[in-house]
């Protein structure tokens, strides 16, 4: 995204690009952390800890270059629990109808986040990337209807119509 918005600046189609974040897992912290202490290379974990499937990539891929995309336009690093992350994926689908795997959760997790630490203002204007269909990751969503009362119907007391 931020190499994408770099090009429209560079077109002159676009004044100046929008800041644009890394959310990590906090078990998988190779490029956000890195980003917001203001290193200039992306690092390798040990042990990958989060179970956030999708994200559980404990080696460097592209990250140097995330970390200089990002920063040249101004953004930082966030990390995320996994807890949060779930608890984002989980109100998504029940009060927005937005039903996406944990990983596409994740940088939604990083605005409450930055809200917190003051770097995002109550009028900003946010937009968080969510992508991944929910039934990527089944055990989030067991995990989602756990405590909810979900009755099954037989296809037979399905009206025709």
């Amino acid at each position: 995204m931020a190499l994408g918005f770099a090009g429209l600046v560079q077109r002159g189609e676009l004044e100046k690009s929008p800041a644009v974040h890394c959310v990590q897992p906090e078990g998988n912290n190779t490029i956000a952390g890195p980003l917001r202490d203001g290193a200039e290379k992306a690092r390798a974990v040990a042990e990958c800890t989060s179970k956030v499937g999708g994200l559980q990539v404990p080696r460097v891929m592209d990250g140097n270059e995330v970390i200089s995309a990002c920063r040249a336009c101004g953004g930082t690093g966030y990390l995320v629990t996994d807890e949060d992350t779930w608890q984002l994926q989980s109100r998504l689908a029940r009060e927005e109808g937005i039903f996406t795997e944990p990983a596409g959760a994740v940088a939604l997790a990083g605005a409450p986040q930055g809200y917190r630490q003051g770097q995002i203002n109550g009028d900003d204007v946010v937009v968080c990337l969510v992508t991944g269909f929910g039934f990527k990751d089944n055990a989030s969503v067991d995990r989602m209807i756990t405590d909810v009362d979900c009755p099954v119907i037989n296809v037979e007391q399905i009206p025709e119509q």
